[in-house]
């Protein structure tokens, strides 16, 4: 959970003295230490990596990817081969997400069981970049081949501009 301006738990949290961070990065302190290292490790190793923070990580690049999509497909509901950007772009949200699921259980059962989990900042931003490049190859190329049909339809839109502001 994340306690945001404004919610009880934060307030709760503060009154607690478990609160931390700052407005742009609300963390807290777990009722249970071990807890606290656990998370504080997979964050720290997840926003090194570039997978959860920052304009060009893995989590934020997809998340407006499928805003994208969303808008193109309630605009252009036919535009060629939008069906299969589609299903490529779940393919690589699947692959990044069950990624992300590995590493959470190993690094919990590096805690729990006491196995090392082996994963590294640098290994993982390796992986951040593979999906990035996969998702810019798909975008890029579905985008070029619709070129026309966007532009086109944005120069309608721009013709049309001045006749609805009088």
């Amino acid at each position: 959970m994340v306690p945001y301006d404004g919610t009880p738990i934060k307030d709760e949290l503060i009154r607690q003295g478990r609160f931390r961070g700052d407005v742009c990065n609300p963390y807290y302190d777990f009722l249970d230490p071990r807890l606290d290292k656990f998370c504080y490790e997979l964050g720290d190793l997840l926003n090194v990596s570039g997978w959860v923070h920052g304009l060009e990580s893995v989590s934020q690049q997809l998340n407006m990817a499928w805003s994208e999509l969303a808008v193109m497909e309630r605009l252009f509901p036919r535009l060629p081969g939008i069906a299969g950007y589609r299903k490529r772009l779940r393919a690589i949200t699947k692959n990044s997400n069950a990624l992300l699921f590995r590493v959470v259980d190993d690094i919990s059962r590096a805690y729990t069981d006491g196995v090392p989990h082996g994963w590294t900042a640098p290994e993982l931003r390796r992986s951040c970049h593979g999906f990035l490049d996969d998702f810019l190859r798909e975008r890029d190329a579905f985008v070029v081949r619709n070129q026309k049909i966007l532009l086109d339809a944005l120069e309608r839109d721009a013709a049309r501009e001045p006749a609805l502001a009088g």
